[in-house]
């Protein structure tokens, strides 16, 4: 074998030396894309010091070398809320008194779409809305500094000085943090009167109060809710019953008035006597009057109409987009648990106190859900259902028929167990905590976690209208990566302003929430969820059609969904 020359060798090496970074660059241009620059971020308004009262505008200017998604406001570990973009400047409208008196401190954080995070510069400002109080807080610092080196027997004074200003740094924490609403709603049915007799379709009305504000009205007959209640222009809570949701015997009727932390007030109870509506006798006189209508001369006029038939049958077509196959559906075709999905996978298991049972609906099989089972993937067999692992938007849906007058869960991937906390998506009703209180619910979480100071998730959208127990609806909640959006009977109702029980206010349909969901296997589960405690929020009812989307069906995809589908509802 030949050996190589020197200068063989040196171009060998040379040639080397530019070739691997030329194969490098061209295939690790992944990597080169990453994006770890955090953005840019300060607040413009309040400026330092500023004293504030009424209803203000919090202001930042945000930069990122690609892009920002999303500013945000804190105090501490409380959100005060997302702002909103024009250009790179970002503002939020915040109303003072939901603050407590008294200095506070706050910060933006400015997120770009990798996800780098960065704190803006901490501005302080003082709120003040019963007077000029921060007036003082300038004099004791002026006059402390000075006089102790002047004078050491004046040292007394300048040490009396500060202590106010001591105790008044704690003041605005103790009056800040929330104080937990427990005074119940009042409720006072008003029509119709204690011993009325009714038949057939009844309305009853109601007035409520609340030290804050009543969320919803109900009337019950022992342990059946008759029906919710709607407010109308004139303060009344108004319910018109369906002829058959009373049985004829007396009733003993209460309305039940909660506000937003679920606080509940019973009014005192009227009885109703219902009757039997007489049904009127059908006379028989008008069936004479066909005799003449059988003269054959108008026959020959309708050969002139088909023309017209043709044209208004093209037009249903666009009012129907395709829906997306779903990423799974449960129809619950076999006799016993585990229950597969149509694709023969991910099968369902039993896992509550009692069984969940294969029972018919409309559209054939279902699930009845007793208020004690529920069912279960565990989160090592999830698989595909783990849709935060390789996307941000998904779609829960499912045919609800809820008998049980409390928070209920349906499905999706959302567990709250302290120990390991893998919340991501799921569809609930009921929620009254933050603004779900009678509504279809639909939860989601990036860190798996609590929402940062706050002893629970409030990162929910809940629809605008109330649902209905004891029927078939659809409820719906998909989630784009940007808002999560709450659908009952195929529309999503605006709810545009809710107020927390730690003053927040925010929308709550459709609900802002940019950071995507979590990537991290959990459990899957169908009527529960499982809690430190052990499984809660149980539901009671039947569920049919349950599905999953790893997208977000547009409005027009879930209201096709619901009118092809309610057919069968007759």
């Amino acid at each position: 074998m030949q050996r190589p020359t020197l200068r063989a060798m040196t171009v060998g090496l040379l040639a080397a030396v530019l070739v691997v970074p030329l194969a490098l660059s061209a295939g690790s241009s992944a990597v080169a894309a990453a994006d770890t620059v955090k953005p840019a971020v300060s607040i413009t308004a309040p400026t330092a010091g500023a004293t504030l009262g009424g209803s203000t505008t919090l202001k930042a200017t945000a930069t990122d070398n690609v892009g920002v998604t999303a500013v945000s406001f804190w105090e501490g570990s409380r959100r005060l809320g997302y702002a909103t973009a024009q250009g790179s400047a970002w503002s939020l409208p915040l109303d003072t008194r939901t603050l407590a008196e008294g200095s506070h401190v706050v910060v933006a954080k400015a997120r770009d779409a990798a996800g780098n995070l960065r704190d803006s510069v901490a501005v302080r400002f003082s709120v003040a809305n019963t007077g000029t109080t921060p007036t003082p807080t300038p004099t004791p610092t002026a006059t402390a500094t000075p006089k102790p080196t002047a004078t050491p027997t004046a040292t007394p004074t300048p040490t009396a000085t500060p202590k106010p200003t001591a105790t008044a740094t704690p003041a605005p924490t103790s009056t800040g943090s929330p104080r937990p609403d427990t005074t119940k709603p009042t409720a006072r049915i008003v029509s119709p009167a204690s011993g009325t007799s009714v038949s057939g379709s009844t309305t009853l009305v109601a007035t409520a109060t609340d030290d804050v504000a009543v969320t919803a009205v109900s009337f019950w007959s022992g342990s059946l809710r008759v029906g919710n209640a709607t407010q109308n222009s004139a303060g009344e809570w108004v319910l018109v019953t369906s002829a058959t949701i009373l049985p004829v015997k007396t009733h003993t009727i209460i309305a039940k008035a909660r506000d937003a932390v679920g606080n509940i007030g019973s009014s005192a109870s009227i009885t109703l006597v219902v009757t039997a509506t007489p049904g009127p006798p059908a006379t028989p006189t008008p069936t004479a009057t066909p005799a003449p209508t059988a003269t054959p001369t108008p026959t020959r006029t309708p050969t002139a109409s088909p023309t017209a038939t043709p044209g208004p049958t093209a037009t249903p077509a666009p009012s129907n987009p395709a829906v997306p196959a779903p990423l799974a559906q449960w129809d619950f075709t076999q006799p016993a648990a585990p229950y597969y999905s149509t694709a023969n996978d991910l099968p369902l298991l039993q896992a509550g106190r009692t069984k969940a049972t294969s029972v018919g609906t409309p559209w054939g099989s279902g699930i009845l859900m007793t208020g004690s089972s529920y069912l279960r993937i565990p989160a090592e067999s999830t698989g595909r259902l783990t849709v935060g692992a390789s996307g941000n938007a998904v779609t829960v849906a499912s045919w609800v028929y809820m008998t049980d007058a409390s928070t209920g869960y349906v499905a999706g991937s959302w567990t709250e167990h302290t120990g390991n906390p893998t919340r991501s998506y799921g569809l609930f009703y009921d929620l009254g905590l933050y603004g779900g209180d009678e509504r279809s619910v639909f939860h989601v979480s990036r860190t798996g976690g609590a929402t940062p100071g706050y002893p629970f998730s409030r990162d929910y959208s809940a629809s605008g209208n109330l649902f209905t127990r004891n029927t078939w609806q659809l409820h719906v909640g998909t989630y784009d990566g940007t808002y999560a959006t709450s659908y009952l009977d195929g529309s999503a109702v605006a709810y545009p302003r809710f107020v927390d029980n730690q003053g927040s206010t925010y929308a709550k349909n459709p609900y802002l929430f940019t950071e995507g969901l979590n990537p991290k296997a959990g459990d899957f589960t169908v009527g529960a969820v499982e809690l430190t405690s052990g499984p809660g929020n149980y539901a009671q009812g039947t569920f049919a059609k349950v599905r999953v989307w790893d997208r977000a069906l547009t409005p027009a995809q879930v209201k096709a969904l619901y009118d092809t589908e309610r057919t069968a509802l007759g």
